[in-house]
Order: C-alpha cells, then sequence, then structure tokens
C-alpha cells in the first residue's frame, strides 16, 4: 500500500497513527450508560486539526492593497495566546519572517503574490511546527487585495517525559544511548533535541512529542523502543527494556542507499527519503531517519541496526514511492515515483451552503478492500472551502471528508484520471450530533479530570473508512462533550493510572445528544499494559491481499488455538477479503462473553474454531 500526504492551499498534517495502533491492538468495548454531562465548548480543534480559520465574508471585495493573512498562534492545551512565536513563510527558496504579539496575533503581507509556504512556527516552551524544508503540508495563496483573517495555528506544550531503561531482569542500564525517533529529522528546519544518556539509575528526561518512539541502544545489548502514546503522555513515563546480543558485542549497523527515480527513469531531485523499521508484521509507522535525495536522486542512510525497513520517498507532482522490507547493507535500492493524479472540489456547509474551513480529506485506494488507513490525508483551511490535490494514486479511490464539528461525508467511490485530466468531487456536511459524558473511576464512581476522550467514526459496512471523528479531555467533574459526530461511532477513552477503556458502539441521530458515562479500571501491578480490551487477544496484520493473525496477546488464554501466521478466512459469516484489515477489525469486537466464529488457513489446512471475547489482563 501506498502512504504518504499532499500540501492543499492551506494544509495542516493529520497524525494516524494512534488510530491504527489502536485498531491493531482490538481494544475492547463495554456498554454505554446514561449520564449528565457538561455544556459543549469550542475549545481546540481535535489533534488532527492543528490550524483553524474563521468564516470568511463571501462578499468582501478585494481592495487596491497587497493581499495578507492574519491570525493567531495558541497553546493547543489552554488556547492561551502564545507571545513571541516565530513564524517563517517560504516562496521559491526565499524565506521571511514575522513575530506574534503579546496577545499571540500575527500579521503577515507576503512581498509577492503567488504560492507561500508556512515553513515553520516556533515558540519557547512548545514543540515547534517545523517540517521538512521545502515540505510543508502549509501551503497560503497570496493574491492582490485579498486578506484571511482569523487564521489560528496551535502549537503544542513540550512537556517532558521520564524514561527508565532496564535490562530483562529489570535492573537499570547506565550509559544507554536514547534516541527520539521521528520527531527531529534530519531535513527538518528546527530540530528538536533528540539524543539523550541514561543516568546510574537507568533514567533519562526527554521532551517527546505524541507518535514518537524513542530507541535505547548499547554495546552488548540489541536495541530497544518505546512509543510515546497516548498513555505514555498522560502517565509521563515509559520503560524501554534492552534484551542482551548473543555475542555481547553492538548489534551489527550497515548503510543504505539508493535512488529516486520518476517512472520514465529521470532521477527526482530534492524528493524526500523516510526509512521506518519495520516490526515483525507491520510498519512501525515512524520514520527514524530522513534526508533529501541529491541533484542526482540519490540518498545515502548511515549506520541504521540491520534490520527490515521501510523506504518511502515523495516529491512535489507525485505519487509517493515505497519500498518494503528493505535490510541494510544491500545493494542500491530504486524508489520509482508515478506522477499523481489530480482531485479537486469544494465543502460546503449542508444547511447554509457557505465554505466549510477547515476539513481534513482522507482519500483510500481502492485496489482490494484493506482500506484501513489512508493512503493520503490532508487538512485543508482554505477560506474558499474548496481544495485541489495533485498526488494522488490514479485509479478507484474512496474519499471521507470531515471538519470540526459536522458529521463526515459518506464514503465516496472516485475513478481518479491519469494526469492531466483531474476527477471533481463536491460535498456538503451537516452539523450532525453530539456526545457529552463522564468518565469515572470504575468501583468508586469518582470523576477523572483530564482524561482523553478519542471519537472513531464506525460503520456496520464492516469494509468502510475508520477515521478520527473528534477529541475532547475531560474537565474537573471527569465532564466532557464532542460535537460533530457521526452516526456510528466507538469511543476510545485514557486516563493516568487507568486501563484504557473503550464504549460500545454509540448511534448519534443528526441534531440530538446522548448522554452517557464510561467507568475505567485502575491499573493494577499485575497487569501487563495499559489497555483494558474485549477481543479475542490476537493482534492482527496485513500481508499482502490477506489478513493474518501477527500475534496472541499473554493473558488471555488460548485464543481459541490462534497461532501467528494464521490467515482470517470468513468471521461470523462474512468474508475477510470484503473486510479488509479495518472490518475484521470491527468484527472481531462484541459484547463480553460473546462468541465469535471464524474459517482460518493453516498451511494447507483449514480450520474452524469459535473464540469467547473477554478481557485481558
Amino acid at each position: 500500500m501506498r502512504r504518504g500526504r499532499v500540501a492543499l492551499l492551506f494544509a495542516g498534517p493529520l497524525l494516524l497513527a494512534i488510530l491504527i495502533a489502536l485498531l491493531i491492538q482490538l481494544q475492547g468495548y463495554g456498554p454505554a450508560r446514561g449520564a449528565a454531562p457538561s455544556a459543549p465548548d469550542e475549545g481546540p480543534p481535535p489533534a488532527a486539526l492543528p490550524i483553524r480559520i474563521a468564516p470568511q465574508d463571501p462578499s468582501a471585495q478585494a481592495d487596491a492593497s497587497p493581499g495578507s493573512f492574519e491570525g493567531r498562534v495558541l497553546s493547543s492545551a489552554t488556547t492561551a495566546p502564545i507571545a513571541g512565536a516565530d513564524l517563517t513563510f517560504s516562496r521559491g527558496g526565499a524565506a521571511d519572517s514575522v513575530r506574534s504579539d503579546p496577545q499571540g496575533a500575527f500579521l503577515f503581507r507576503p512581498p509577492t503574490d503567488g504560492r507561500w509556504q508556512l515553513a515553520a512556527v516556533a515558540a519557547q516552551g512548545f514543540f515547534p511546527f517545523a517540517p521538512e524544508w521545502g515540505f510543508s503540508p502549509v501551503q497560503l495563496e497570496s493574491a492582490p487585495g485579498r486578506h484571511v483573517h482569523g487564521i489560528e495555528v496551535f502549537l503544542t506544550p513540550a512537556s517532558e517525559i521520564t524514561g527508565l531503561v532496564v535490562d530483562e531482569d529489570g535492573a537499570p542500564v547506565a550509559g544507554a544511548d536514547v534516541q527520539l525517533l521521528g520527531a527531529g529529522g534530519r531535513a527538518a528546519l528546527i530540530p528538536i533535541p533528540s539524543r539523550f544518556v541514561t543516568d546510574a539509575a537507568g533514567r533519562f528526561r526527554a521532551a517527546a512529542p505524541q507518535g514518537s518512539i524513542l530507541e535505547a541502544s548499547k554495546v552488548g545489548y540489541f536495541p530497544g523502543h518505546a512509543k510515546v502514546d497516548v498513555p505514555a503522555m498522560l502517565e509521563g513515563r515509559v520503560r524501554i527494556i534492552l534484551a542482551p546480543a548473543a555475542s555481547g558485542a553492538a548489534p551489527p549497523r550497515a548503510a543504505l542507499v539508493g535512488r529516486v527515480v520518476s517512472h520514465d527513469g529521470w532521477p527526482v531531485p530534492g524528493a524526500l527519503v523516510e526509512a521506518g523499521k519495520t516490526h515483525g508484521w507491520a510498519y512501525s509507522g515512524t520514520p527514524v531517519a530522513q534526508i533529501v535525495a541529491d541533484g542526482d536522486g540519490r540518498f545515502r542512510f548511515d549506520q541504521l541496526d540491520r534490520s527490515p525497513h521501510q523506504l518511502t520517498a515523495r516529491a512535489d507532482g507525485y505519487v509517493p514511492g515505497l519500498v518494503s522490507r528493505v535490510l541494510p547493507g544491500s545493494p542500491e535500492v530504486t524508489i520509482t515515483l508515478a506522477v499523481g493524479g489530480r482531485v479537486h472540489g469544494c465543502v460546503r456547509d449542508a444547511r447554509t451552503g457557505a465554505p466549510v474551513a477547515p476539513f481534513t480529506v482522507l482519500v483510500y485506494f481502492s485496489r482490494g478492500s484493506f482500506r484501513d488507513r489512508p493512503d493520503t490525508s490532508v487538512s485543508v483551511a482554505n477560506p474558499s472551502g474548496c481544495y485541489l490535490l495533485e498526488e494522488v494514486e490514479p485509479g478507484p479511490n474512496t474519499i471521507v471528508i470531515q471538519a470540526p464539528h459536522r458529521a463526515p461525508s459518506l464514503p465516496t467511490a472516485v475513478e481518479v484520471p491519469p494526469p492531466p485530466e483531474a476527477a471533481e468531487l463536491d460535498v456538503a456536511l451537516a452539523s450532525g450530533g453530539a456526545i457529552a459524558g463522564v468518565v469515572r473511576e470504575e468501583g468508586s464512581e469518582a470523576p477523572l479530570a483530564g482524561a482523553r476522550v478519542t471519537a472513531h467514526g464506525a460503520s456496520l459496512d464492516f469494509g468502510a473508512p475508520v477515521t478520527v471523528v473528534g477529541e475532547a479531555t475531560t474537565g474537573p467533574d471527569g465532564s466532557f462533550t464532542l460535537g460533530g459526530v457521526s452516526e456510528l461511532v466507538r469511543l476510545v477513552v485514557d486516563a493516568a493510572g487507568h486501563q484504557q477503556r473503550s464504549s460500545g458502539l454509540v448511534q448519534v441521530a443528526p441534531g440530538t445528544t446522548v448522554r452517557l458515562w464510561l467507568d475505567l479500571r485502575t491499573q493494577r501491578a499485575e497487569d501487563s499494559g495499559p489497555v483494558d480490551p474485549v477481543g479475542i487477544g490476537a493482534v492482527l496484520a496485513p500481508s499482502g491481499d490477506k489478513v493474518i493473525v501477527g500475534a496472541v496477546r499473554p493473558g488471555h488464554g488460548p485464543a481459541g488455538g490462534l497461532v501467528p501466521g494464521d490467515e482470517l478466512l470468513e468471521i461470523d459469516g462474512h468474508a475477510v477479503a470484503d473486510l479488509g484489515l479495518g472490518g475484521a477489525v470491527e468484527a472481531l469486537r462484541g459484547a463480553e462473553g460473546t462468541l465469535v466464529f471464524l474459517d482460518v488457513r493453516r498451511g494447507n489446512s483449514t480450520l474452524q474454531v469459535e473464540i469467547p471475547r473477554g478481557r485481558r489482563r
């Protein structure tokens, strides 16, 4: 499957790593019950939308002055203004900067008309918005006499977490080298600190963004990893275990070299190449190294550990190219990029017809039924409500468009023609419904403040894409409100010191509010992890056009006798070829104690098994 992103008139990055991890881990779902919630609050946008823009006046006429972009820089945690934030804009290799005032306000007047990139936003005490130079997903179109107001850029506070590196016996490992992966890439304009060393107690402190990975290594051990996921952020700590290397020496490392070329064999200079580790059956989703190809399209990564990696290359006007399971030290790798197809359209409010901004476009290439994650995902904040995608794989695609406080569009099949032709998709988004609830501690029923609630779109059509439709944080009374909810969703709830839990399917009619409460169990010493799922205890993974069992989770019993490598053929009579990976995950979930019936291929044999759904500790 191809992966990547495209840049639009005013786009922001969409982070789905947590969603995919949650899907593959088969988190379980318990029943939802009624409760009294608080009133809706606008608050910051979901993490997937770090940029918000106020509705623009469609009747505003162009004046004689140069174009401008005006807005504020705010904290994503508190929505408080950030003073002294530096915003850097670039066009054609040139750069220009402005600084936010004490109220967090900024005004940028481009010296020339045309397309500008928001290259970076940095402020003391916050993680910067700092994409790779020349590859910003945020672009602004400047035209004489046109002024865009009400732009809000959100930065995440750079809170530190504590890390502990131990060996397999739990003894601290002093002097281990810890590297932050996926946040301070070599091509980034403002790399953040990414190297640390453990002290005598095996501890280190790191400002690590959510979704990044910490890798610890030391001579005599194999590298260990920990993901900075939602539970880690809430707890403020991670633990990395190092296994001893058989020889007692450092694991072997090697270079990985290659070239990026177009479909007709010409070099693609300036292509951004990312190397990511392949863990077990699946790609980790986080790059461990990034580099820009030279004038001949060549690139070289030095000192990668000799385990399988996935290489992804992207460049303007091309579909991102991918080569999987490449071993460092192998001969030169060639990544071929195809010319991208084009999709354009406009997004309107279903009731008023006014342009919607911002919104997110998710594109799933529909080769087969495996649409568990988007091939392209882009957040758009163009005040006209229109978008243009130029790096879409030609052929059958499925597109979903969603926006804050609105229900997402239905998955729509779009046939993208080869360039230079383009496909068109206009959508109207309705306001949707709302979910209001309270998160409590199981047993004591004490409210849990600061819990993270994430709403995932669900569907009775198991083959449909599954997306994040909203996020909220509970207040002092444990209450939260999510607006713009689609008809079927599942809620995933995280709170410090508690097992992660989820709701069952919640059905929300347009214009109505569903009230519920969710109880979280206190984390116990014997728990093997932060997740408390109701499923079958198996981790699913894609393998070509198949869904296989990647692992069987400990503490869940025999999981019906499933073993890693088993191929799932049918789930409760539904063909897995039609469900796809996301649909298979949905089909395996259900009420605790119910049975799920599977047809499984193991080698040359086909087995029929039934497995009770239950919690795992």
